[in-house]
């Protein structure tokens, strides 16, 4: 995309004032059923020295390529923070698209690093593949002021690196790369958007499923472009074929909780016996792209269902020690990922027909009093929606379906997961090498690390 405002924001007109879902933008990154993301921002060269590095400007977003074992370098010109209690907030965010037919490993991913001049690391994310040969985008992002001391909130001139982590037997193709670089302006005062209450600690959510016929949508290939955006709550269906991740936006305001069920149908076996550990993925992300959750399950065939949850967004969830709620500080446009490994073309045929399920919790809260325009880095939603119960959509209008009410907590602060909690566990590295029929019941999720 060009620029993350131009992303973030839903246009003007009929589509946006009844809710109507956008395609996404015709280019290389959606064109064809099994499309693969291609990065489609300004093209950049990263260097492979700090003192090459060339500059990134907020709000655009790049091009680059990644080759196995290299390091690319960028810089970005930042203002001090401001205030301890609500500075200034730079995100930078990278991620690679390896080819199809890549091998990759569990280790393999990329290392981002944030660099203050004097080369303090002021954040850090680690973004790894969730299995063995999955060649699914993969990345992360970092922020400053992060949580390091003072000097990442001075300013100056900050060194963005990109490292590719690839084990020895990994492919060596060269990975396409977006970047890119958003700016959320300090506050005026301190935050107010929790109420002045303490930052809240994570607390699953359970709330009755949208109910009525699934609307077809096409997911986008990628976060870039106009992407596919769904207006909120509701029910939606889409077809994935091996080796394919489709992304989806959905308006979370502050205040608000979005909760996400993808119900995969039954696939045409031709190979009984069929089976790939973590075949299926479902991944939420924030609008500066930092990962809020991620879920994995094995597939046989059979029809099964995953689902992943946001906390509820608010400006202090930044504070929080659990990565699970510090990664959902900002309002806009998260990104719902669905993936189907590649491995599942061995035994299947056709690909599989996916239903969505999204609940977005609570009213939309007024935004925390910035002194900039947040709208420009795409940290916001169009207009305020009402509640959610009754099938009002998150912030584009009415969202096919209907949602009942949240029930218990799940309208307010600590909402839900579904009409069942989602269920978070480690999935151990070593399901990933032995098939045993226990493996079923595992369910894996990365956590993001925390900037």
């Amino acid at each position: 995309m060009a620029a993350l405002a131009a992303v973030l924001t839903v246009p003007a007109g009929p589509a946006a004032a009844t809710g109507l879902l956008t395609a996404p933008a015709a280019s290389a990154a959606s064109s064809g059923p099994s499309a693969r993301w291609v990065p489609d921002g300004i093209p950049v060269r990263g260097a492979s020295s700090a003192a090459d590095a060339p500059p990134l400007t907020a709000g655009q977003d790049y091009q680059d390529t990644l080759a196995k074992g290299q390091v690319r370098f960028y810089a970005v010109r930042l203002p001090a923070t401001g205030t301890a209690a609500a500075p200034a907030t730079a995100y930078l965010s990278a991620f690679a698209v390896p080819g199809a037919g890549s091998h990759v490993g569990v280790f393999d991913g990329l290392d981002l690093q944030l660099l203050a001049g004097n080369g303090t690391l002021c954040g850090s994310d680690h973004p790894r593949f969730t299995g063995p040969d999955t060649a699914a985008p993969v990345g992360g992002v970092v922020r400053r002021p992060g949580t390091a001391g003072s000097v990442c909130r001075e300013a100056g001139t900050y060194l963005l690196s990109v490292a590719r982590v690839s084990a020895v037997p990994s492919s060596a193709d060269v990975w396409p790369l977006d970047v890119s670089y958003a700016a959320e302006p300090a506050l005026t005062s301190a935050p107010t958007a929790s109420g002045g209450a303490a930052v809240p600690g994570y607390a699953p959510a359970t709330a009755a499923p949208p109910t009525g016929a699934g609307h077809p949508v096409d997911g986008a290939a990628g976060m870039d472009g106009t992407g596919t955006r769904l207006p909120g709550t509701g029910v939606y269906t889409d077809h994935l074929v091996p080796g394919q991740t489709r992304f989806y936006r959905v308006p979370v305001g502050w205040g608000q909780r979005l909760l996400a069920d993808a119900a995969f149908g039954r696939a045409d076996v031709t190979r009984p016996g069929g089976f790939t550990v973590g075949a299926l993925s479902v991944a939420l992300y924030s609008p500066v792209r930092g990962a809020v959750a991620q879920e994995t399950m094995p597939y046989t065939g059979q029809a099964t269902t995953l689902d992943a949850q946001t906390p509820r967004v608010l400006y202090d969830n930044r504070l929080a020690n659990d990565t699970r709620v510090s990664s959902a500080a900002v309002a806009g446009y998260y990104y719902l990922a669905v993936g189907l490994h590649p491995d599942v073309a061995r035994w299947t045929s056709g690909g599989v027909d996916v239903t969505l399920r999204l609940w977005v919790l609570g009213s939309q809260q007024a935004a925390p009093d910035y002194a900039g325009d947040a709208a420009a880095a795409g940290l916001t939603v169009p207009h305020a929606p009402g509640p959610t119960a009754g099938g009002s959509g998150g912030g584009g209008g009415a969202a096919p379906g209907t949602a009942p009410a949240a029930t218990g907590a799940a309208a307010g602060a600590t909402g839900p997961a579904a009409a069942r909690p989602v269920a978070y566990g480690a999935f151990g590295l070593a399901a990933v090498f032995t098939v045993w029929p226990t493996v079923l019941l595992l369910r894996g999720r990365r956590r993001p690390v925390r900037p």
